[in-house]
């Protein structure tokens, strides 16, 4: 009897005989290869109810779960086709939508026939109200341009002898304060406080002697100070520099 070798072990083989059956044969190592023919010895079998058994029953379970696996697909391949077909609706049913009565519906008229319809006088009024309400608009908006950018021109004045520091706040965008460290180091701080505005200008330093004259000069520039912003300086105060003068100009918007 002869079968083909559809399985190779170390030291055998399974062999598919012609009238069906699975036989495992001993074979040398090395030596055959899957397909080949070769006559199958009972001397030699190992068992072959048993491995046929096996077989049949490898080959059943692999067609069992071809099948189910077949019937999931095609499954879901109707579902899909089905729901994008009819549409998705919470209770299965395509909803119509509701058809309003012709007493409720409202019909908004444009502007010219509202006025047609009324009387002359009211007519007139609701011209004059609109006329009112627009004028408001516009003076709401320009005094709200105006508010928006705010000028800096303003002159500070302080005494180096008798305050050792000093805060000012400047239109409630800027705050200026210094303080004097060991009679001879002045600290300059100037910080925006406020939430949204930016300021754009100088804060000029002028050291003044005891009778007014001016002893030098010294310009902080800032460009962009925007909310947060803290910028520091630092100033020796000479002999005789008694006072100090601020000028600040500039923009906030």
């Amino acid at each position: 009897m002869k079968g083909i070798i559809i399985e190779i072990g170390r030291d055998y083989c399974i062999v598919l005989t012609r009238d069906g059956q699975f036989i495992k044969q001993r074979i040398p190592h090395g030596v055959f290869e899957i397909g080949d023919e070769i006559a199958v010895t009972q001397e030699d079998s190992y068992g072959q109810p048993a491995v046929a058994n096996i077989k049949i029953k490898r080959i059943r379970s692999f067609a069992l779960a071809a099948s189910v696996i077949l019937v999931l697909v095609v499954g879901s391949i109707f579902i899909i086709k089905y729901v994008n077909m009819r549409g998705y609706y919470p209770g299965g049913a395509v909803e119509e939508e509701e058809e309003i009565p012709a007493e409720e519906k409202v019909i908004v008229l444009p502007r010219e026939e509202k006025y047609k319809e009324a009387p002359a006088e009211e007519q007139e009024e609701a011209e004059v109200a609109e006329e009112e309400a627009e004028a408001a608009d516009e003076t709401a908006l320009t005094m709200a341009s105006e508010e928006g950018v705010i000028t800096f021109e303003n002159i500070y004045s302080y005494s180096l002898v008798e305050q050792k520091a000093t805060e000012e706040n400047i239109k409630e965008v800027i705050l200026f304060s210094y303080k004097i460290i060991d009679n001879v180091n002045l600290k300059i701080q100037i910080k925006n406080i406020s939430n949204a505005l930016t300021f754009d200008g100088t804060f000029k330093l002028n050291m003044l002697a005891a009778d007014g004259s001016e002893s030098r000069v010294e310009v902080i520039s800032l460009d962009g100070f925007g909310p947060g912003r803290i910028k520091e300086h630092q100033m020796f105060i000479k002999s005789g520099e008694e006072n100090l003068k601020v000028e600040v100009t500039g923009t906030a918007e």
